[in-house]
């Protein structure tokens, strides 16, 4: 599967006729995130030779950005016990597919900042890494990937801390359907009025809600509700959150 929508994706950054504005930037290049399953397929060889190239051509030739997160790393050393070398050329795979130049931040830290910059009026700080600390980061892999294990502590912390974060994932997402379920019960009660309820119509009263439901944690809710939830719904970290 990860296989062939890398094909299939790479095929649309080369389709001049491509013009989506929510991933083509002014410049022309094309912004995308890869997900850790992408880039574990291509360092096992299970995505064709020809769309690695190809893909490593729009990287380098700068019609294509798609920096790695660290999220991705995490998720990346989690083997380091059971499988080092399979860890080893991954990581080695992401350094020569992509670089470690532009790392992203946690997608928790990057909702944090989307949402508080919202409920100020302000700009929403870089996804990025701050240079600083992901030239710390690169230094440690770099090290990793050279043999090192001095840093074999950090790497078994990580990979619980990644374990850790899915538990924590799972029952949140529980606790999302229970809530839904109930959102749902308060808009159509009966099952004729479900039938006749239409997804879109469903998803336009009830994520204004949900988008609240994320600000809610960090104490911005109610200025997000004084500057408008359409507003915090259009944040594209929260949008995606949203679904």
């Amino acid at each position: 599967m990860a296989s062939e929508a890398l094909g299939a994706f790479i095929q649309r950054i080369f389709n001049e006729t491509s013009t989506d504005a929510e991933t083509r930037s002014a410049e022309g290049m094309v912004r995308a995130y890869l997900d850790t399953n992408v880039h574990i397929e291509m360092a096992k060889g299970a995505v064709p030779d020809a769309d690695v190239e190809a893909f490593s051509l729009a990287v380098q030739s700068g019609q294509l950005v798609a920096p790695v997160s660290l999220a991705n790393l995490d998720e990346l050393v989690g083997q380091f016990e059971t499988a080092r070398p399979a860890m080893l050329a991954r990581l080695a795979s992401v350094r020569q597919r992509v670089g470690f130049h532009g790392v992203l931040k946690q997608p928790g830290d990057i909702l944090r900042d989307a949402i508080e910059a919202y409920a100020g009026g302000l700009e929403a700080p870089s996804v990025l890494l701050p240079e600083v600390e992901r030239q710390v980061v690169v230094k440690c892999l770099a090290d990793v990937l050279a043999g090192s294990r001095r840093y074999d502590d950090e790497l078994r912390q990580i990979a619980q801390d990644v374990k850790d974060l899915k538990d924590t994932w799972l029952a949140n997402m529980q606790a999302a359907r229970r809530q839904s379920l109930a959102d749902l019960e308060a808009v159509a009660r009966s099952w004729k009025e479900r039938q006749a309820l239409s997804f879109t119509a469903y998803f336009a009263t009830a994520t204004p809600d949900m988008a609240a439901s994320f600000a809610e944690p960090l104490g911005c809710a109610a200025a997000c509700r004084t500057r408008g939830l359409e507003g915090l719904l259009a944040c594209l970290p929260v949008r995606l959150c949203v679904g």
